[in-house]
């Protein structure tokens, strides 16, 4: 689509807001990129893609000497005067037998008096909406939104309305202003399943590619347009909208929209259809996932069909994907991408990311998963999680929590990496959890306290000396080989710490919360 609007879409834009005509030689498909009054045109050379706002004097004066270009003709406004108002639309629309009528040409013409500035105004209004409803339209289509989005969003601007009926039986009407189920005028569930899905009159239709128009005895227009997928007939959109003279720009615009909406019909069928033979265990796993599970014996007998059992061994991966839109029909496909490579697993959407559950006990053999896995992530630039293992089903809501904080924690502590273990980060994942209400100040041994205070004071190295002494397993002979000091010296200085503190090293309790003070404010 082009940055310009064409002349019979803002024509029927304009007819919304006022009275329109069309004279003979208007052409539908004149691209309108700005306006000008007579007054801002160029003597030089023809103006192309310029809509000339004129009144109807100065439009017999320019519409030969600006051939290429379009006109707006409008009547000024007169006073407050209405008897006057009708005399000027009289003389604006001229017939042979009260005078010669306005030139052919390519122009649209106003039929009620206004200003200049109102018609200007108005119709930069209709240039800039049109541009506003084209970015979103082009946004969707780039970011694979489904027919019916697309569909919606013309729609509401068009002022048509879209029916989508396809061989499955899923069938999505819509409609943005009127109560009618199609708008315009109104038609039966019979008559709108004939139109649609019957093929028992016009066999030959549902194999034609294109807009075409409905062969109907029903009053307005009726176009249809098939979607095929691999040459066979998949659904059909069907296009309803009022008979008027400006039905050519709607008639345009669905000819532009039918094959990004095939397109994204298509995606998503595909998607559906490769997910077909599981679906009913992927409902299930989410279900299970989000902490819903039915019961024992339902639910052995809900796995049994795909060779899974509740007292099997399972395990959650969780997917972060770099380059991956974050739409429904790319995660589907990645879904699927992910089953196929990987027998043992079965991919799910659970809060709009993409996880994995892994059954190993359906496993030939478990050796190189991991590997396999690591190779996957780099192919398809994707961060991969991992849970804990775990017997029994109902562990899967734990175990998607564990593959989020493996993730997110792994990413923070190690960014180059391409996969995380939960296990390797279970202290991160404890550090977080202690101190989620408190800061670790308020949580660590008062010893520390008063050793950071007087080290201070005198310049000693208290607090670091206990700080090893803690994590060398309170190993006298190992701390001091790590601070590179005598074994005297060192004893010496735990003297004073003891002297300070009254910390009892024979404590359990004191050693547990000296080891995890020193953890929480690593």
């Amino acid at each position: 689509m082009s940055a310009s609007i064409t002349f019979d879409l803002f024509a029927g834009q304009m007819n919304q807001l006022y009275p329109c005509q069309k004279l003979p030689g208007f052409t539908d498909s004149f691209q309108i990129t700005e306006f000008c009054l007579p007054d801002s045109v160029p003597d030089s050379c023809p103006v192309q893609a310029s809509l000339i706002l004129v009144t109807e004097e100065e439009y017999r004066k320019l519409h030969r000497k600006y051939p290429h270009s379009g006109f707006l003709i409008y009547t000024p406004a007169p006073a407050s005067d209405t008897t006057a108002s009708r005399k000027v639309i009289s003389s604006v629309l001229q017939s042979p037998e009260n005078g010669d009528p306005l030139p052919a040409g390519n122009a649209l013409l106003v039929r009620q008096p206004l200003s200049a500035g109102s018609l200007l105004h108005s119709a930069f209004t209709v240039l800039h909406q049109y541009h506003s409803w084209k970015e979103q339209l082009l946004t969707l289509a780039a970011n694979g939104d489904s027919a019916i989005t697309m569909l919606t969003s013309a729609s509401e601007y068009l002022d048509v309305r879209f029916f989508i009926s396809s061989t499955t039986g899923d069938e999505h009407c819509f409609d943005t202003s009127l109560p009618d189920t199609l708008g315009i005028f109104t038609l039966t569930k019979e008559e709108v399943e004939n139109i649609m899905t019957t093929k028992a009159e016009f066999p030959a239709t549902f194999s034609t590619r294109g807009v075409q128009a409905f062969p109907s005895p029903y009053n307005g227009l009726l176009y249809y347009y098939n979607i095929m997928l691999d040459n066979s007939y998949l659904a059909r959109i069907l296009m309803v909208v009022a008979d008027t003279p400006f039905v050519s720009g709607q008639l345009r615009m669905f000819r532009y929209l039918a094959p990004y909406a095939e397109q994204a019909y298509g995606d998503s069928h595909r998607n559906q259809v490769i997910l077909r033979n599981n679906s009913e265990l992927i409902l299930l796993l989410e279900q299970i996932s989000s902490g819903f599970s039915p019961d024992a014996s339902a639910l052995r007998d809900m796995l049994e069909p795909f060779g899974w059992d509740p007292e099997h061994t399972y395990q959650t991966l969780m997917f972060r994907t770099e380059n991956l839109d974050q739409n429904t029909p790319s995660q589907n496909y990645f879904c699927s991408c992910v089953d196929s490579r990987f027998p043992s697993c079965c991919a799910i959407l659970l809060s709009g990311n993409i996880y994995c559950i892994r059954n190993l006990s359906v496993e030939s053999g478990t050796s190189g998963f991991m590997q396999q896995m690591k190779a996957f992530s780099r192919d398809n630039l994707c961060r991969v999680g991992f849970s804990n293992i775990r017997r029994g089903i109902n562990n899967l809501p734990l175990l998607a929590a564990e593959a989020d904080d493996a993730i997110r924690l792994g990413s923070a502590r190690h960014p180059h990496y391409w996969t995380f273990r939960f296990k390797d980060y279970i202290f991160d994942s404890f550090r977080e959890a202690v101190t989620a209400k408190y800061p670790p100040s308020e949580l660590e041994h008062p010893a520390l306290e008063l050793l950071r205070e007087q080290d201070k004071k005198t310049g000693s190295e208290l607090y670091r000396t206990l700080k090893v002494f803690t994590e060398e397993r309170f190993s006298a002979s190992a701390a001091a080989r790590e601070l590179f000091i005598h074994r005297s010296t060192f004893l010496h200085r735990m003297e004073r710490i003891t002297e300070l503190t009254s910390v009892d090293f024979d404590s359990k309790k004191d050693r547990a919360s000296l080891t995890l003070s020193f953890f929480l404010n690593d």
